[in-house]
């Protein structure tokens, strides 16, 4: 009976002191989840006059690498804003107050900023954004693309076609991110065949947004976008004045050189 109890109590103190391990497992988890969250960010708002974080913010979030993955993965994983934002923006129009930008806006940029600076460190991100290509959401999509393209080519070539393959996206604003993330962030990196068929793609697209992205790839290309030749003299007659007037300025310095 006595042996009985004893094993008993054993037992219970067994599952006490399991309980007990991993509430400190999961305190010590938070506190760490915290303290890098606020590394994070201040790395982040470490910028200079024009917005652009420091070499100090830098060399802070470069020294964090890897722990500050899941902080990012975590702000680059929303979609939207709640639904009620669209009730109260148009009321703030009317007393001629900005619309409200929620977090959700603020946080993306911030893990935007931050994928572009970590770029080969921020590998390990590149298997859970690339899921994310396929959500429902287009919200999710785009958000996704322009993390990946912030790393840039440092997400390795199969990602690279991945997140191109959303060209073809049923909705225009995931396809504009993608050509514009590629020629906003370092498209000097890419591979000049990478970049002509992202743009072209782009230059063929029924969004104007997109095209006029595109059509400021191959003006930052230079001559190097003169295999697209053909297809920037067919820009001229694009219904949107920028791209014609993009697609003219660059034609023109073809003929120059």
């Amino acid at each position: 009976m006595r042996i009985a109890l004893t094993r008993q109590k054993l037992t219970l103190l067994s599952i006490f002191v399991a309980l007990v391990t991993f509430l400190i497992f999961v305190l010590v988890k938070v506190r760490n989840d915290i303290v890098v969250t606020q590394k994070v960010l201040i790395a982040l708002r470490s910028t200079n006059q024009v917005g652009v974080v420091s070499a100090a913010g830098t060399n802070m979030l470069l020294r964090l690498e890897q722990s500050a993955i899941p902080i990012l993965l975590r702000w680059s994983s929303r979609g939207r804003d709640p639904g009620w934002y669209k009730l109260i923006n148009p009321l703030r129009k009317l007393i001629k107050k900005p619309p409200l930008r929620g977090e959700s806006w603020r946080q993306k940029e911030m893990a935007r900023q931050a994928f572009a600076i970590l770029r080969e460190r921020a590998s390990p991100a590149v298997p859970q954004l690339l899921s994310r290509l396929s959500d429902s959401d287009p919200s999710v999509r785009r958000i996704s693309a322009q993390m990946l393209g912030a790393i840039g080519p440092s997400m390795g070539t199969q990602a690279l076609h991945q997140m191109t393959n959303c060209l073809a996206d049923p909705d225009k604003d995931v396809r504009n991110d993608v050509v514009w993330t590629v020629q906003f962030h370092r498209p000097e990196e890419y591979p000049v065949d990478t970049l002509l068929a992202v743009y072209l793609g782009g230059l063929q697209d029924s969004y104007s947004v997109a095209r006029q992205n595109a059509m400021i790839g191959l003006t930052r290309m230079g001559k190097k976008a003169a295999p697209a030749r053909e297809s920037i003299r067919k820009a001229l007659s694009d219904t949107d004045s920028g791209v014609k007037y993009m697609a003219r300025e660059l034609l023109n310095a073809f003929e120059q050189e």
